[in-house]
């Protein structure tokens, strides 16, 4: 009698304690994320409103060593510098950047961090926040894309929960294709194997933690992030840059 008790309590106790570690989970992600949203404001207040490159260049430096990305130069307005680059920089598994609502069996394999939304270039009212300088050694740099030109920074996402590092924007054209065939026409990935461009959509009950170029955060249901037109275009505005 006691056990049956016992179990009745646990089957009524676990809903509860598992809907409280996922809030958890979701406000230190928010706070993560801040974080980040508040770095990216001091660094644009320190480079004459300059957002930072993706990293200044997709190849590698003449040494062999990858260029800094964003997160490296973001870092010190965190916590402190960082080592490295990209996955051999020890901001890559920072726990700063790391959403508990993901899993893993080590940090190496968790699938879920703080990224950016990533483009392909300043194109006007196109394309995500970050983007590389240049492809190649000797290629010019494109424009950095400066904070002053988006006339609804408290519109324009930054920051949103990832698989890795970055989730590519819907609203560049270079990303704009429905590559896990599911028949919504939806432009929601690059690969069957990392779904809505590596947004990650399950980790905090359909919702995802966004972060502004203004620096506040706001979570939004995945489903409304992701809707689409009927020609299959995104339309949520925090992936469209209104400069």
């Amino acid at each position: 009698m006691v056990i049956a008790i016992i179990a009745i309590l646990a089957a009524l106790l676990l809903p509860a304690l598992s809907r409280a570690k996922a809030k958890a989970h979701q406000a230190t992600c928010v706070s993560n994320t801040k974080n980040w949203a508040y770095a990216l404001v001091m660094y644009t207040d320190d480079h004459q409103d300059a957002i930072p490159y993706m990293a200044e260049r997709f190849a590698n430096q003449p040494d062999g060593s990858r260029y800094p990305f964003v997160f490296d130069l973001l870092a010190p307005y965190v916590s402190k510098n960082t080592g490295g680059s990209y996955s051999q920089s020890t901001v890559y598994y920072w726990d700063a950047r790391k959403c508990p609502g993901g899993s893993g069996t080590s940090v190496t394999n968790w699938n879920c961090w703080i990224g950016v939304n990533f483009g392909s270039g300043p194109a006007s009212g196109l394309g995500g926040l970050f983007y590389y300088g240049a492809r190649n050694q000797g290629e010019p740099l494109k424009r950095p894309l400066k904070s002053t030109r988006i006339k609804k920074p408290s519109e324009a996402m930054a920051f949103m929960d990832t698989l890795w590092y970055y989730v590519y924007s819907p609203g560049d054209p270079s990303f704009k294709f429905d590559a896990d065939s599911d028949g919504d026409g939806k432009p929601d990935t690059m690969s069957a194997y990392s779904p809505y461009s590596h947004g990650r959509p399950t980790v905090h009950n359909g919702g995802a933690n966004v972060g502004l170029l203004d620096g506040h955060i706001e979570r939004v249901p995945f489903k409304k992030l992701w809707s689409v037109d009927a020609a299959g275009n995104v339309t949520h505005p925090f992936w469209w840059l209104d400069d």
